[in-house]
């Protein structure tokens, strides 16, 4: 089953695109495009909707490969921490057991 549709307009053509988590989904994600179609004919001298479609495709790609990365680092930071929290417990734990078996003697 393929996920639900919406129509929007992008750059004069009309394209039916997933629907995303909320009903602003689509149009926040429109907008963005519509904004960086913008920043790319400003910067251009030429007007080539192909290649600012072309390379907005590629920007937004570069700019997710970025943040996959960026995730992946945090998640590796995250794991090490979790790793030497759970380490420490554990030399934490022993240290009560031993104090315990200690006091009981």
């Amino acid at each position: 089953m393929s996920a639900p549709q919406v129509e929007v307009q992008i750059a004069g053509m009309n394209l039916r695109v997933p629907k995303g988590e909320t009903a602003d989904t689509p149009t926040a994600l429109v907008n963005k495009v519509h904004a960086k179609l913008k920043e790319l004919e400003s910067r251009s001298t030429k007007v080539n909707t192909q290649a600012f479609a072309l390379q907005a495709a590629y920007e937004f790609a570069l700019e997710v490969a970025e943040l996959k990365d960026a995730y992946a680092a945090t998640e590796s930071r995250l794991v090490e921490s979790i790793e030497a929290l759970h380490e420490r417990v554990k030399v934490l734990r022993k240290q009560i057991e031993e104090g315990s078996n200690t006091a009981k003697a």
